[in-house]
């Protein structure tokens, strides 16, 4: 799936909806971009490809059921260490993931 079909999340919910997508079909072709450019661009400092195709064979419900998001290092995820980008800063791990996250 070509990620330039869905030009925004209301197509792409539409297609959840009707069936024409999966929301693992959509995580597996937005993993495939960002891998892609990656190490060209530097457009993530970890891809958490098993948990992001975890996530979108959970059954969810809610307004934005199925879209995938990046969350930058300033967030904190249940398990992983934070950061914020510094090299000084010793990691923190949260025991649960951020309410944004959630």
């Amino acid at each position: 799936m070509p990620l330039n079909e869905y030009p925004d999340a209301t197509q792409l919910l539409q297609d959840f909806q009707n069936g024409s997508l999966t929301p693992e079909g959509y995580v597996t072709a937005c993993l495939a971009r960002l891998e892609a450019g990656a190490k060209t661009i530097n457009a993530a400092t970890e891809i958490l490809r098993a948990d992001a195709l975890d996530a979108a064979q959970v059954e969810r419900c809610g307004p934005l059921a199925g879209l995938a998001f990046s969350v930058k290092e300033t967030i904190g995820l249940a398990g992983k260490p934070t950061t914020a980008g510094s090299l000084r800063m010793p990691p923190l791990v949260f025991d649960q993931d951020s309410a944004v996250v959630k």
